[in-house]
């Protein structure tokens, strides 16, 4: 089950990193206003907080103190990075369960423990 909600969270995430790509739609509305990002795994009622940052820093259901720390773990972590030559890794820090996919912009991370989620990018160096 923790499988199957960190899988969707990742698809979610990859989402939100994608969201404005695409062709445009020929049919239906006219309307200019932004589309909203929906995030359909999320417990009612929770709410998803920007953090602010170079790294896009996300939390839901935690607060952006734990969201930091989680994000400074992880970037302390040598066992959390993906190995050179491999596109994924995973890792435990403390209660959340983390997942890390290498794309354009650098390495997008989901963490997930039974408090809340984070996510956030961690840019190359150099």
């Amino acid at each position: 089950m923790k499988r199957s909600a960190l899988a969707a969270l990742a698809v979610s995430v990859a989402a939100l990193l994608v969201g404005g790509c695409g062709g445009g739609s020929n049919g239906g509305s006219n309307s200019t206003a932004p589309k909203k990002a929906t995030a359909p795994n999320v417990p009612a009622g929770s709410k998803v907080a920007s953090c602010g940052g170079a790294s896009r820093l996300r939390a839901t259901a935690v607060d952006c103190d734990t969201a930091r720390r989680t994000m400074e773990r992880w970037e302390r972590s040598q066992a959390c990075t993906p190995a050179e030559g491999v596109s994924r890794s995973s890792c435990s820090l403390g209660s959340f369960r983390c997942q890390a996919v290498k794309v354009d912009e650098g390495t997008s991370v989901s963490c997930v423990g039974p408090e809340g989620d984070v996510a956030f990018i961690v840019r190359p160096s150099g």
